[in-house]
């Protein structure tokens, strides 16, 4: 009877739940619709809200909005870059600020492009600097703001949303001056910032994901699953793209064009939709005084075609040398028959028609030649039309063609634009911004605002190059330090590999020997006048003062350099170069903690700038703090491993630490990076003299003596060595060597005079 009950309950249980309908027809489908979307979205909002509140990731928007002097105004975003480039090789944008509300009488012009439009060598001195003095010139009553938002390595694909962020900063003009790196920058078929992209749309939707920090975590952790176990990546500068070739008729070229068709119409867009004028700008280059980095020859020649081709072009190069460019051309001409798509060949045909002064055809030549080179670091022919084809016709939207490529060509003595505006390929010397804002500015002067041309003189000439020099003091001084940038950054491949490096090196060389010359002649005094009357023309200018700070300090002048850095960080508190330069004047005062405070500021400010750490590094030393200076330098390193001198700098730090065999090591790469880099063969020569290795400390003292014969402490410490071999004659005459060189130095003189006495007696 008890089992029967218990049978029953369970039965009559049932009958007291209501049975569960499962949803059918539309409302079937209506869950299952919410479930992939609103579901996803949902969980996808939180998780970007998660990611926010615990600080993950970086802002992606190119300005930032900060308070400056209880003034709210925006400034660059360091991090922008990250989103486009691989971890490790962002590059960084240029300090700036402008006020969130534009002041009534100002005129607010945003400077789209790459590195020539950003300025390489010299920022302060880029085409918009000198466009801006000249407008004030021409119209003192209206207030011109310039704000340069170029970047270098970057391209159409990352310009497009920079130009989305202009947009909301009450813009009244672009200037647009892009192109160089539609090949080799992000999303570009060279591949090295990242996979190449044939899909447009793709490009674009990979832009906006990465500026969530949804996106962010996701591209970090697809990163890490893709390269672990690889090196992390450090920016080489164009090195790194040696080796990624990319020939005229490559089928993705076809691509790049069509993507970057697309992506100058839409910066054009953008700027019409804000009410902006639109002022776009055809690339100039270096034709005559830059060869090809990558020359690659056509498909399909045989092996005797290629060597009969390559003898051909041997015998021209000889009779070119021989100063015979008649008979070099009959050459080259003849090495076309065989095979006329490599880029050397026209750079050379180019040359010959030049100096025979057939300037026409060899424009045609030099033309090709960029064309044709596989290392695309050039806007190429193409490019340039597509330019002029989405600006042509288009005044009455509000579209304007600047064509800098003509005007280059014009503007050069022979029609072949060169050395005089370009410093190497592309980056432009003084003359040649001034060239880039002359043209922009013809057509500027078209499109102001009648509002502004009765406060203006339009029958007034533009300021000269010799007076725009004058107002943003572009010195000799500065022009040896462009130079110096500019001659390093040559010295590493690909330039090494063009025909006529050696050539280009050896004019650099005189230049520099000249400018030295001259600034050691006085031209340092004259520099510091030079900004003194800039600064009394234009007190409030930041560029002046920031400038002026390293002159003075190279001038012994301190105390003033103090004053202009103070005026400078007022400006721009958040430049982490003017961190860095107090840092060193707080050094060379003797006030380490605050120095390292400053040095550490710098860092804060730009973490993936490799002097900075190393900065840090040398002062941590100098604090004795051994693990930290070593943490320091190695960032350094990491950051910049193909700079010779941080690996010296992390050498001598392990030298501090007594770790003699790293130390070693980073001498040695030190010196296989720059094999004439005297301070680290004169560490490794005190290193091995001290472990008793004297044969290789010698070399290395031998070595020094080779590279500089004038080189006194060398002398003295090779001949020690000698001495203590009992080579005395050999040690005396490397001891008197070092008199000659630097006559009076007592110690010297009471050693050679020992070792005579020894000599005498050993006789």
């Amino acid at each position: 009877m008890a089992e029967d009950t218990q049978q029953k309950i369970p039965a009559a249980s049932a009958t007291l739940v209501p049975k569960r309908r499962l949803p059918t027809g539309w409302r079937k489908w209506a869950y299952r619709l919410l479930s992939m979307t609103v579901v996803p979205v949902f969980l996808l909002l939180v998780l970007e809200l998660v990611l926010r509140l615990c600080g993950y990731g970086y802002p992606a928007n190119f300005f930032l909005p900060g308070v400056i002097d209880e003034r709210e105004v925006f400034t660059n975003n360091p991090s922008f870059a990250r989103r486009f480039f691989p971890p490790g090789i962002s590059r960084e944008t240029d300090a700036m600020v402008f006020a969130a509300a534009k002041a009534p009488g100002t005129y607010r012009i945003f400077i789209l492009g790459e590195s020539a439009a950003m300025g390489y060598p010299n920022v302060s001195f880029h085409f918009g600097r000198i466009l801006q003095a000249m407008l004030q010139d021409r119209y003192p009553d209206t207030r011109f703001e310039i704000i340069n938002t170029a970047l270098t390595a970057i391209n159409s694909h990352v310009i497009l949303p920079i130009s989305r962020d202009c947009v909301q900063h009450q813009p009244d003009l672009f200037i647009v001056y892009m192109g160089n790196n539609e090949v080799v920058g992000p999303y570009g078929p060279a591949g090295v910032l990242g996979p190449f992209a044939s899909n447009l749309q793709m490009i674009r939707a990979s832009v906006r994901v990465k500026a969530t920090r949804t996106g962010q975590l996701l591209a970090s952790l697809l990163h890490r699953a893709t390269d672990a176990g690889k090196p992390s990546g450090a920016w080489g500068g164009m090195t790194v793209f040696v080796g990624n070739e990319v020939k005229a008729d490559d089928p993705r070229l076809e691509t790049v064009y069509g993507h970057f068709a697309h992506n100058l119409r839409d910066i054009c867009g953008v700027g019409q939709q804000a009410g902006a004028k639109v002022v776009v700008c055809t690339v100039a280059c270096n034709l005559k005084d830059s060869a090809p980095f990558a020359s690659v020859a056509a498909a399909g020649l045989s092996a005797e075609q290629r060597e009969s081709w390559q003898n051909i072009v041997a015998a021209g190069a000889r009779l070119e040398s021989a100063g015979d460019p008649a008979l070099a051309l009959v050459c080259y001409r003849r090495a076309a028959l065989l095979d006329d798509k490599a880029a050397d060949l026209h750079f050379r045909l180019g040359r010959c028609l030049a100096a025979l002064k057939k300037q026409q055809e060899a424009h045609g030549h030099f033309v090709l030649a960029r064309d044709l080179d596989a290392l695309r670091f050039r806007a190429d022919t193409s490019l340039n039309e597509i330019i002029r084809a989405t600006a042509n016709g288009r005044q009455d939207e509000g579209v304007y063609l600047a064509d800098a490529e003509r005007d280059f060509a014009l503007a050069s003595a022979d029609g072949i634009p060169g050395e005089e505006l370009f410093y190497e390929h592309v980056h432009l010397t003084f003359a040649g911004n001034y060239r880039l804002a002359h043209t922009v500015l013809e057509q500027i002067v078209r499109i102001l605002p009648d509002s502004m041309r009765p406060h203006g003189n339009p029958d007034a000439p533009f300021l000269s190059v010799a007076e725009c020099k004058e107002r943003l003091a572009f010195t000799e001084w500065n022009q040896k330090s462009s130079l110096m940038q500019v001659a390093d950054l040559a010295s590493k491949p690909p330039f090494i590999n063009q025909l006529d490096h050696a050539e280009r090196q050896a004019r650099w060389r005189r230049r520099l020997d000249q400018l030295n010359a001259r600034l050691k002649a006085g031209g340092g005094r004259e520099a510091v006048a030079v900004y003194r009357r800039a600064l009394a023309r234009d007190p409030g200018d930041y560029y002046l003062h920031k400038n002026f700070v390293p002159l003075l300090v190279e001038q012994g002048e301190l105390a003033e350099a103090v004053q202009h850095l103070r005026e400078a960080m007022k400006v721009m508190p958040h430049d982490a170069a003017l961190h860095c330069w107090r840092a060193e004047i707080l050094e060379n005062q003797g006030k380490l903690d605050e120095a390292l405070a400053a040095a550490r500021e710098s860092v804060k400010l730009a973490p993936n700038n490799a002097s900075y750490h190393s900065l840090m590094g040398r002062l941590l030393l100098m604090a004795g703090k051994l693990d930290q200076a070593a943490a320091a330098a190695t960032q350094a390193v990491k950051l910049a491993p193909d700079t010779a001198g941080l690996h010296v700098n992390l050498g001598v730090v392990f030298l501090h630490q007594k770790q003699h065999e790293r130390a070693i090591a980073e001498f040695n790469e030190a010196l296989r990076l720059d094999p004439d880099l005297i301070n680290a063969r004169q560490f490794l020569s005190r290193l091995f003299a001290g472990q008793g290795r004297t044969e290789l400390a010698k070399h290395q003292l031998q070595e020094v003596l080779r590279i500089d014969p004038k080189h006194a402490a060398s002398q003295v410490e090779l001949a020690e060595i000698l001495a203590n071999e009992g080579r005395i004659a050999e040690a005396i005459a490397h001891l008197e060597e070092a008199l000659r060189v630097r006559p009076n130095w007592p110690e010297v003189e009471r050693a050679l005079q020992e070792l005579r006495l020894q000599d005498k007696k050993g006789r």
